[in-house]
């Protein structure tokens, strides 16, 4: 060829113009200042049940850490779950498992492959992929899955054996960063949204008229887990209770099992005065992640819901009828409820009465107005001239475009002050080092219902600012001058108090 072409670049599509050579004008390669070379290529392949494929998402910014941010990630999938991983910043190329994919895996060379899944044909593509290293699991010459490293070998056992998968008490995420031998921080699953997405939301919402506050409740269970939720009698018992005690509407969530189930079951809720939703059954994935982020708080069994709902860090209630709670990581927004014949019945996918009767409604409406409460704490930093510190919140936070003090909201489990150094850290990069004085307390009612109780706090903190990702602008502002910040009107009485 008499033109230079940058193969190993991490933009270089092979059979069509790259972005670059598109809006840069270039001819070829030669000189492109946007040449971005690939140190290591990596291939993850898991396509098995969805909600796993979203739950392993997790592994990329770990992936990242470990190989450099030139290190170029594939991921291989079943062409249900490609919408997942639409906007990933950190998935150069999605590939769907087909036969093109299946005669491109026996030619291209891979630096890693990270193989998640112990069935074919995932390991029989492992035994033939060339890859210099190799994690995870291949198709054994006896004809049953193998690790090809030692780390690997606790979550194939696991499969084997009840008994060790009764003891188990790791989370699926860690268990897989273990088999790809990643150094495992708490990371959770990755999923993105656009302004497309937003607008996808919004017309489902004007197109059913629904408003307000809403809570999503997921109805039957596909797949073979035929006790992973709740009956009928139980969710119109449920729907009652909400109807009655809070603010919330309902939005039924069904796929195509459900196809008569949702209709049904808004009917029987109708004829007793109780207004819903439902999401209909034919959705596209994408669509259905997007009814799902409608909702204020999602109530579900350990399905694919469940995982949709924590990807997109919804307040959501899991409901553990016969699959161990423990393997789904424990995060601020979830609750979870575990059935009490959860022993009895330990991964049963059979149909079982008294199993899916097991979890009272009173104890989820329960579990629903504890999720209703939010406690929030901010820290007034002062400095030695006077003046003090206040930030700006991107448009979409709340508070949105307007000045307020640094915080934010108490985590479950997590002690007001050890929240406040979190908040101011995690928003202007400062190290609160006292806890000076309480400032004030106070309680409102967000615009979703809510209650907030707040509390505020003069504190002492060390560093530079550098605003993280929810913050626009900071100051450091005296007295006199925060009357020309527009800011809640609330925050002169705290500001009094501390000039005082």
């Amino acid at each position: 060829m008499k033109h230079k072409w940058n193969y190993d670049c991490k933009s270089f599509n092979g059979v069509y113009a790259c972005e670059v050579l598109k809006t840069e004008g270039y001819t070829d390669c030669e000189g492109c200042k946007f040449y971005e070379p690939i140190t290591k290529k990596i291939l993850v392949v898991k396509l098995g049940a969805m909600g796993d494929v979203l739950r392993t998402t997790a592994i990329l910014k770990a992936i990242k850490k470990k190989y450099g941010e030139g290190s170029q990630v594939t991921w291989l999938t079943n062409k249900e779950s490609k919408d997942f991983f639409l906007n990933n910043p950190y998935v150069d190329r999605v590939w769907i498992n087909d036969k093109e994919t299946e005669l491109k895996l026996k030619y291209e060379k891979f630096d890693v492959l990270m193989n998640f899944e112990i069935a074919p044909p995932a390991t029989l593509f492992a035994n033939f992929i060339n890859a210099k290293e190799k994690y995870g699991y291949y198709f054994a010459e006896d004809g049953h899955p193998c690790a090809f490293n030692q780390n690997a070998d606790y979550y194939l056992e696991r499969a084997f054996s009840d008994k060790i998968n009764r003891s188990n008490r790791k989370s699926y995420q860690r268990m897989m960063f273990e088999v790809a031998e990643l150094d495992y921080e708490g990371e959770n699953y990755i999923l993105e949204l656009d302004d497309y997405d937003e607008e996808v939301k919004n017309d489902f919402a004007e197109e059913n008229g629904i408003r307000g506050k809403i809570l999503g409740l997921k109805v039957g269970s596909s797949g073979r887990w035929a006790s992973k939720s709740w009956n009928q009698e139980k969710v119109i018992e449920f729907a009652k209770l909400i109807d009655k005690e809070t603010n919330y509407k309902i939005l039924l969530f069904g796929g195509p099992e459900e196809v008569e189930l949702l209709p049904e079951l808004k009917s029987k809720l109708e004829n007793e005065g109780i207004k819903v939703y439902i999401s209909g059954s034919n959705n596209s994935l994408r669509k259905f992640i997007n009814i799902v982020n409608l909702c204020d708080l999602v109530v579900t069994g350990d399905t694919l819901d469940l995982h949709i709902a924590l990807a997109l860090k919804k307040k959501t209630i899991g409901l553990f009828f016969c699959t161990p709670p423990w393997e789904i990581e424990d995060t601020p927004n979830l609750k979870k409820i575990t059935s009490p014949l959860l022993e009895k019945y330990f991964y049963t996918d059979q149909q079982h009465n008294d199993l899916v009767n097991s979890i009272s409604a009173q104890e989820v409406l329960n579990a629903v107005k504890e999720k209703n409460q939010v406690i929030v704490v901010t820290g007034i930093i002062k400095r030695d001239d006077g003046k003090f510190l206040i930030v700006k919140r991107k448009d979409k936070e709340i508070h949105g475009g307007t000045w307020v003090f640094p915080g934010g909201k108490v985590e479950d489990g997590e002690n007001i002050f050890n929240a406040l150094k979190r908040e101011i850290k995690e928003e202007v990069s400062l190290e609160v080092t006292e806890r000076k004085e309480l400032i004030s307390e106070y309680e409102f009612e967000r615009p979703n219902g809510d209650i907030t109780f707040g509390s505020c706090y003069l504190v002492n903190a060390k560093g530079e600012v550098k605003l993280g990702d929810e913050i626009k602008e900071f100051a450091w502002v005296t007295k006199e001058e925060f009357a020309n910040y527009s800011h809640i009107k609330e925050l002169d009485g705290e500001i009094e108090k501390v000039f005082q």
